[in-house]
């Protein structure tokens, strides 16, 4: 099997592999990972907690309105209060950023560079609080900054960030992702009720590495000329001939050279590689947990081998229905 970092591992790469893989069991990496973007600080910077912690605390803050859950364990009581506290208008911010730089901080600056159970060696920054009280960053981060693409990495942390906290409200048996065609958006559905989760676009760019599912090219999920195409790989065509084609399971993100140019797949059946390569991007998902594992689960397979199979079905029925495959014109390096 592929792992998200055995193709591709860039800086880029590593900060979304953190975000999108690492165990969560609450919202802090989220919010830290946030306010490190936000704040823009340059490389050998140290930022002592004191500056980190509101930025920090104001992204719990922001969740907490809509999201009351956002761990799966209440793990900092003092850090949840302080925050609830704000939003009823009871805490000023100085008081805020003091209760944070206490108390918010435990956990989250440990457990950031750890992926699989593994501390990874290479850091976003590194940790002095015991030396100077804060944290110092790294030219990684500054990488980070220098990227065309750096936007998408905020609305990458908030689509997962999303997807996240409502599997926390939900419990992890209810609800399944789905598609929502006509806003490109994705949605829970918990017996009578649709949750909001957010853009297809911003929940799947990451898993792809910021790049066309067939070609490897560029794409962006913020808007302008790259702006990526959410994608049936099965085509929706053959929505009477396959079940369930709206699932996240068949959907990818495209540059609209591949989708629908001169050259594009537009209903044709992409070639038997690209079968695998949908194979590999979907397990980036299991790797992940939380409700997208779940959902592909359930609409594909428990098992890899399972999953593998039903993928393998799906493209024998499929070519019966449309003989001709699709092949794109390579633009990029292999992502994975």
């Amino acid at each position: 099997m592929t792992h998200f970092l055995d193709t591709l591992p860039t800086t880029e790469n590593r900060w979304r592999a953190l975000i999108l893989l690492g165990r969560n069991t609450a919202s802090y990496k989220f919010a830290l990972g946030k306010a490190l973007l936000d704040l823009k600080a340059t490389p050998g910077d140290l930022l002592r907690l004191d500056e980190l912690a509101l930025p920090f605390a104001l992204n719990l803050c922001e969740h907490l309105k809509t999201a009351p859950k956002q761990g799966a364990t209440n793990i900092n009581k003092a850090l949840r209060e302080g925050c609830e506290s704000f939003n009823r208008g009871e805490l000023e911010p100085d008081a805020l950023r003091e209760i944070t730089a206490r108390h918010g901080f435990g956990d989250v600056i440990d457990a950031f560079h750890v992926l699989s159970g593994r501390s990874l060696e290479w850091r976003f920054f590194i940790d002095e609080r015991k030396t100077a009280k804060g944290i110092r960053l790294t030219d990684e981060f500054r990488k980070l900054g220098e990227l065309p693409t750096a936007g998408d990495l905020s609305a990458e942390i908030e689509a997962r960030w999303r997807v996240v906290e409502t599997g926390w409200e939900l419990g992890v048996n209810s609800g399944l992702v789905e598609f929502e065609a006509e806003t490109g958006g994705l949605s829970i559905r918990s017996s009578d009720r649709r949750i909001a989760l957010s853009s297809c676009r911003h929940t799947l760019n990451g898993y792809q590495k910021g790049r066309c599912f067939y070609c490897f090219g560029p794409i962006s999920i913020n808007g302008g000329d790259g702006l990526a195409d959410v994608d049936h790989f099965f085509p929706w065509a053959l929505r009477r001939e396959m079940s369930n084609v709206d699932g996240i399971w068949n959907l990818v993100l495209a540059c609209t050279h591949c989708n629908r140019g001169v050259a594009g797949k537009f209903d044709l059946i992409p070639s038997l590689h690209l079968l695998h390569r949908l194979h590999r991007r979907n397990e980036f998902y299991i790797d992940g947990k939380h409700r997208l594992a779940a959902t592909l689960a359930a609409q594909t397979g428990a098992s890899e081998t399972l999953r593998r199979s039903f993928l393998q079905a799906a493209y024998a029925n499929a070519t019966m229905a449309r003989i001709h495959h699709w092949e794109p014109a390579m633009r990029g390096e292999a992502a994975f």
